[in-house]
Parts: C-alpha cells; sequence; structure tokens
C-alpha cells in the first residue's frame, strides 16, 4: 500500500521493520520453537520411522558379526557414549557412512588395508574405521589377545561399549566399563544394541502400553 500512494519512508521503515521482526522472533521465541521441534520429532511417524531404522541397523550389526564370527574374521566394533572419542578418531580414515552389513564385511575382510584397526560408530554412522586403540594397563596375561586387549583399555577409560569377534575362537564379546562378557548370544546382542540405539522415551512408551494391555490377574 505504501508503495502505491508513493510513500517512500513509511515503506523504507516497513521494510527494515520486517527484515528485524524475522531475526528477532527465532531469537525471542527460541525456547517455545525448540519445544515445538521436540514435540514434532515425538510424532508417532517419525518415532516409527526412527524404530524402523534402528531395527535395520540392529539387524546389519548382528548379522554382520556372527557372520564374522562364523568365518574366523576378527572385529572390533566401538559405539560412541557420552565421551567424544575424537583422539581416537583423529587416527581413522573418516567415513560417515550409514551402517550395513556389506560395509562392515568388506572393512573387516583380510585384503582391506583397514581390518586391523577399530570401527568407531556414532548414533547410527560409521564415522571412521581402522582406528587405533589404546590397550589396557591391566594384567590379562595371554587369555586374551590384541582386539579384546584394545577394547578392555578404552572401556576403562571412556563410556564406550564395543563388541569384539574373536578370530581365533569364532566368539562375540561385549566390553563396557572395563568388563569383558564372552562369548554372548544373538539375543544378547541384541539387548544390547537395543540400549545403544532405542530412543528411551519411545520403548519406555510401548512397554507402558504393553503392561496396561495386559489382562491383570484376578
Amino acid at each position: 500500500i505504501s508503495k502505491w500512494l508513493e510513500l517512500l519512508a513509511v515503506g523504507w521503515l516497513l521494510d527494515r521493520l520486517l527484515t528485524v521482526i524475522l531475526v528477532a522472533i527465532p531469537i525471542i521465541f527460541q525456547q517455545e520453537l525448540r519445544r515445538g521441534l521436540e514435540k514434532l520429532g515425538k510424532t508417532k511417524f517419525f518415532l516409527a520411522q526412527e524404530a524402523k531404522e534402528i531395527d535395520f541397523i540392529r539387524s546389519e550389526i548382528i548379522s554382520a558379526c556372527f557372520e564374522m564370527s562364523q568365518k574366523r574374521i576378527g572385529c572390533l566394533v566401538v559405539f560412541r557414549g557420552e565421551v567424544y572419542l575424537k583422539e581416537y578418531i583423529d587416527t581413522c580414515v573418516d567415513l560417515y557412512s550409514r551402517i550395513s552389513k556389506e560395509l562392515l564385511l568388506s572393512i573387516f575382510s583380510h585384503e582391506s588395508p583397514l581390518h586391523d584397526g577399530a570401527v568407531i560408530v556414532d548414533q547410527n554412522r560409521i564415522v571412521a574405521a581402522g582406528c587405533i586403540l589404546p590397550h589396557s594397563f591391566k594384567e590379562y596375561g595371554h587369555k586374551f589377545g590384541t582386539r579384546h586387549k584394545a577394547a578392555l583399555g578404552l572401556s576403562e577409560t571412556t563410556d564406550a561399549k564395543i563388541f569384539v569377534v574373536s578370530e581365533q575362537r569364532g566368539t562375540v564379546s561385549y566390553v563396557h566399563n572395563g568388563n569383558i562378557e564372552e562369548d554372548i548370544t544373538q539375543e544378547r546382542a541384541q539387548n544390547i544394541l537395543t540400549e545403544i540405539f532405542a530412543p528411551k522415551k519411545f520403548f519406555s512408551r510401548i512397554n507402558l502400553k504393553k503392561r496396561k494391555a495386559e489382562p491383570k490377574n484376578v
């Protein structure tokens, strides 16, 4: 209207005011906007998509690890916790790739130049491969090999959770907080990966619904 009436000063002021408003609104209402986006991300559609992605990732990792255990291929997969692993990632080859069975098998293949190192997983991505991990300061004798000692060493200084496939014994082990759980089953691996990847609120809602749906004993 100001342009139609040739009110140049009013038009200039309105134009500048619009720019200020567009910048000011996100700053003033950032908390409200953040809460709104969080609620949007927790809708049934997005939660269902996330759960589907988690199921895919979990099945790919389990399938790869237990296939390598059968073929006696050594493997070391690190799942990052709250502690960032930058000093170890810096020693790796950057990937930032979607997790898949084929990718894991190709990385740890004996023909691959990366097979002696570890793979680091951050959320739902393989961020790096061929990583060099610290050995444990504890004395374990000859019971564990290089991969297991490296996994124990990392778990003693960080909150990372680690899967190790033994090349000699063909077993899958789980390492966390300086402890090792040897020869885990696929069911146990599935439970561990659910804890690592699953959004807790989503699965707590599912469990709550299941409990409500269960018939009560009279």
